[in-house]
């Protein structure tokens, strides 16, 4: 019961330049249901992520620990003595922006860790454009200069409802900076 009030009943969060769905719970019971769910990865969980770079591979699963980067602070890196962090990706489409090729992914964390997402592509060599962290400083100019934004969106999020027990879905429109056709 403690936890609920010290978070105010924030389950699931989002880095702070990622927009999308959040999970906060009404009440401690609530919370203690859902966030169990979180603990046993039952909860599904969608991003879109626009990253730089170009990839043959359709399906890609990232499965690297990660741990806070003693070097940086501010960062975390896959490190093999690191908590386990998975993710599923899959590639929606290439787009070709002022000479440079972006790859749109569908992202499904398994895990939930700090920056796991950002961390993984940077991983595979597909850091997400306009990243103030993970990417150069070169890059992260012209990235953000292009889209205003980190490109990373909590899209979807699915589990079971703490009173029904059915299983709900809530889902968060994309923002303007995603309609790149």
């Amino acid at each position: 019961i403690n936890e609920f009030y010290q978070k105010t009943g924030i389950i699931h969060r989002i880095d702070k330049d990622t927009s999308g769905v959040l999970v906060i719970a009404k009440n401690p019971i609530s919370y203690s249901f859902i966030k169990n769910q979180f603990k046993q990865r039952q909860v599904n969980k969608e991003y879109l992520a626009l990253s730089l770079g170009k990839t043959k591979h359709e399906k890609i699963q990232i499965d690297a620990p990660l741990k806070r980067n003693p070097k940086h602070p501010l960062k975390f890196a896959v490190v093999q003595q690191g908590k386990t962090a998975v993710t599923n990706i899959e590639k929606v489409k290439e787009y070709v922006i002022e000479n440079d090729t972006y790859t749109l992914f569908r992202v499904f964390p398994k895990t939930g860790r700090t920056h796991q997402i950002r961390v993984h592509l940077s991983a595979i060599n597909h850091p997400i454009a306009a990243d103030s962290i993970y990417l150069s400083k070169i890059n992260y100019q012209k990235t953000f200069n292009l889209f205003g934004r980190l490109m990373l969106h909590a899209r979807a999020l699915s589990f079971v409802h703490p009173t029904t027990k059915n299983t709900v879905s809530f889902a968060a429109p994309l923002p303007k900076e995603f309609n790149l056709n």
